[in-house]
């Protein structure tokens, strides 16, 4: 049982914090650029136990822990500010698969990803660029700004369609599994705005009968929205770094 006033952290939460830093530390990282797999313990960020939110979370090696957990006046400690930025440009890092060794590419492979690179773009870039500032609460929609993305992912799944480089097709899988989960949450919660043909939006009508649903799928699909767009934004940044070399 864990010492009362503290909640262990929820296991699906560590899972993702795990999954989403490999076990590298984020002040390892962000002071000295190391990217090795550390020995360490997941740190709250705000110093509360009991506030396992997932964004409270970081990985942290175990001597930047003691040290971030320390109460010496004798130095000014790292902020949870800056714990949370260097985590989050880790998991940026982590994401682009800068974490492993990168396996050598062939000329040929080379340009077969940025004709992948190419083809992503086109396909998709227009409709990231319309929805990259949207938000779900209280606006609707029309359904040919989603159509795009179900044919992306209705055509472009074979292996044919994959990246060639391991780490830019960790980082398209991502992507495809972010539009997914976006796309089948927007046919499942959204509905046709009446008198506006082909427009859709989340039922205004719950505000009035449960304004909680309402709110809370709002937040889902702005979340998944934002989640695609950042897989996106990686995907484009690796593969450019990668294969402009």
């Amino acid at each position: 049982m864990p010492p009362e006033g503290r909640r262990h952290t929820p296991t699906l939460t560590e899972l993702i914090v795990l999954d989403r830093s490999r076990r590298r530390c984020a002040l390892c990282f962000h002071i000295d650029g190391d990217l090795t797999e550390k020995h360490g313990q997941i740190a709250h960020a705000d110093k509360d136990p009991t506030n396992s939110a997932e964004d409270n979370l970081v990985w942290l090696c175990l001597p930047h822990h003691s040290v971030f957990d320390s109460k010496t006046s004798q130095h000014k400690n790292y902020t949870s500010a800056e714990v949370k930025r260097a985590r989050d440009t880790l998991y940026e890092a982590v994401m682009q698969g800068r974490h492993t060794p990168r396996p050598l590419v062939s000329v040929q492979g080379r340009n077969a990803d940025r004709a992948t690179l190419s083809d992503t773009i086109q396909r998709l870039s227009e409709v990231i660029q319309r929805f990259r500032d949207w938000t779900f609460d209280g606006t609707s929609f029309p359904v040919e700004r989603i159509e795009p993305i179900e044919i992306f992912l209705w055509q472009r799944r074979g292996p044919e369609f994959e990246f060639v480089d391991n780490e830019l097709e960790a980082i398209r899988k991502l992507l495809i599994d972010a539009l997914d989960r976006f796309s089948r949450l927007i046919v499942s919660v959204t509905r046709p705005v009446p008198g506006q043909e082909g427009w859709y939006r989340v039922p205004i009508e719950w505000l009035d009968t449960d304004p909680a649903r309402y709110r809370k799928v709002a937040k889902q699909l702005n979340a998944a929205l934002k989640k695609a767009c950042r897989y996106y934004d990686s995907l484009i940044r690796a593969a450019r770094r990668k294969l402009d070399e």
